[in-house]
């Protein structure tokens, strides 16, 4: 009977043990090929939601901005509706004056092209050192 048992075990060639095996392995690699294929198939959905998600981020400030620049401009619109405003800027950009108002010229004035440079007492040849600092500061602090 010892030979029959070793025949059955040749019989098929391979052992119950490595074929067990080998199925096994070939039922993990399938596992695996459609996890990678799932996988696959969601990562362009899920790019794409990202993708518009940062879009709606970025176009909901852009939104917000934009609401904040036309509530400015509409409260600019309704200062220019007063007759305040059309007179202050009648007077700025035409030199006009109300009706029964006398105008002046003077002339000599200086422009704003030939205004004076303001005078430095004395240059400033090299940056402040921290000791400089601390003492200006203590002469600012005693006087």
């Amino acid at each position: 009977m010892p030979g029959a048992a070793a025949s059955k075990r040749r019989g098929t060639g391979r052992s119950p043990a490595r074929g067990g095996r080998l199925r096994a392995r070939w039922g993990r690699v399938g596992v695996v090929i459609l996890v990678l294929v799932a996988a696959g198939l969601y990562y362009g959905p899920l790019k794409d939601f990202f993708t518009r998600q940062d879009q709606y981020r970025d176009e909901t400030v852009a939104l917000a901005e934009l609401k904040a620049e036309n509530r400015d401009l509409e409260r600019q619109i309704e200062t220019m509706k007063g007759r305040s405003w059309i007179e202050r800027e009648a007077r700025a950009q035409f030199q006009l004056v109300p009706k029964g108002a006398q105008a002046f010229v003077i002339t000599g004035l200086p422009g704003a092209d030939e205004a004076p440079e303001p005078k430095l007492k004395k240059p400033l040849e090299q940056s402040f050192t921290w000791v400089d600092r601390l003492r200006d500061l203590w002469d600012t602090l005693l006087r």
